[in-house]
């Protein structure tokens, strides 16, 4: 802009200087014709003198005539050459104004032309900014640019080793998880669920009184003889198929498995949460293990085991003794009443208390056996677990086609 301004400030001084040029001109010409007016004046004035002091001369002396013609000639040439002398003078002003118009014209064209110069060099002046502005635009830009994909550049790896790094971590918590999962699976397979979450939570757990709870001992008849005749796979591989069938039994009616000692089997009903129906639940679920047993026992005969089942209710007292391999475990008589039914039936058979009698009689067929001596506690009221009623009352259904 301010090239631009400098060169309209040209063309305007350009456009003065012309027009004062001119001036000038015509004031030397102006000039020049009043000298040469005054020197028409001056020759008209001596040409007055000359013809006063001809007139002067004729009135004050008497020449003759020929001398009048040879001054009368004389004036003529003298007007003529007056007149040829004025008439070269004005040729020669003419020439002289036209010489200088013409000079003045040419430093007018030879500024105008200088004015055009300093015009394209302004111009010049101005593209090569402009050019050079351009330049270091580009060249800012063009670091922009190399700024921005670096920035990317870096971006990109710090998002790169921080998506690893959410991997790795991602990775890492997965497997803590896993780990974590994995130990507490292992942790319920042991313990009963509330006292795994009791030892999580504070590290150990406190022994505690239940009072209405069902014990449930199973034996395998004969084991020792048995095993002798089957190979070490398959001996351990049959426990494994009986037992699995064992839970899987005691799960449906939310029964704890508390331990496997060699082939016998011991659960519990009521504990660690109280159920009011312990006994029919372990009832039920004995049902269900003899049964499996007796099906599994005509289909493979010899190759597997005949069982007893004991079962009594009463009170317990359970908890976690030791700190290596501990495993959660009951006490109390209830559980060597319910060992002695299990140890005093027959193969095949549900040996109950009185205890768990008067709680499961009405919903269940039993037997009574009458008082049977057990070790160490003397004759004890016995009951063989037949039935359920349901079921009873369904088959007799069948049979005679009349509810009951």
């Amino acid at each position: 802009m301010a090239t631009y301004t400098k060169m309209q400030s040209l063309k305007i001084s350009g456009k003065k200087a012309k027009e004062i040029e001119i001036k000038q001109v015509e004031y030397e010409h102006q000039k020049r014709e009043d000298s040469i007016r005054r020197q028409q004046q001056i020759a008209e004035e001596r040409l007055k003198e000359q013809s006063k002091i001809l007139t002067q001369q004729q009135q004050t002396l008497s020449a003759t005539e020929k001398e009048k013609q040879d001054v009368s000639l004389k004036l003529q040439k003298t007007q003529a050459d007056l007149t040829n002398e004025k008439n070269v003078s004005e040729e020669k002003t003419k020439e002289l104004t036209q010489a200088e118009a013409e000079k003045a014209l040419q430093a007018a064209n030879l500024e105008l032309q200088q004015n055009k110069l300093q015009l394209q060099q302004s111009a010049l002046q101005l593209q090569k900014n402009e050019i050079e502005m351009k330049d270091k635009t580009l060249e800012t830009r063009r670091k922009v640019q190399i700024l921005y994909v670096s920035g990317l550049f870096v971006l990109l790896a710090f998002c790169l080793l921080i998506y690893r790094n959410f991997k790795v971590q991602k990775k890492l918590n997965l497997a803590l998880v896993h780990e974590k999962r994995r130990s507490e699976d292992l942790l319920l397979n042991i313990l009963p669920a509330e006292v795994a979450g009791e030892l999580m939570q504070k590290g150990f757990t406190d022994a505690k009184h239940f009072y209405d709870v069902t014990v449930l001992f199973t034996d395998f008849v004969n084991f020792t003889s048995v095993a002798e005749t089957m190979l070490p796979q398959q001996l351990v591989g049959e426990l494994h198929i009986c037992f699995k069938a064992f839970d899987m039994i005691l799960s449906k009616y939310h029964i704890e498995k508390i331990k496997t000692v060699g082939d016998a089997y011991m659960a519990v009903s009521g504990l660690p949460v109280p159920n009011p129906n312990h006994a029919a639940d372990i009832a039920a679920a004995a049902l269900e293990i003899r049964d499996f047993m007796v099906k599994r026992k005509q289909e493979l005969g010899s190759n597997t085991f005949g069982i007893r089942v004991g079962i009594n209710s009463g009170n317990v007292v359970a908890g976690i003794v030791g700190v290596r391999k501990f495993a959660y475990d009951i006490w109390g008589d209830t559980v060597n009443i319910a060992a002695r039914m299990e140890q005093n039936c027959e193969e095949g058979r549900i040996n109950i208390s009185e205890t768990t009698y008067d709680l499961v009689k009405n919903k269940f067929v039993c037997e009574h056996r009458g008082k049977v001596m057990a070790k160490n506690k003397g004759g004890i009221d016995m009951y063989y677990l037949v039935e359920s009623s349901e079921h009873v009352a369904r088959v007799d259904e069948l049979l005679t086609g009349v509810p009951k």
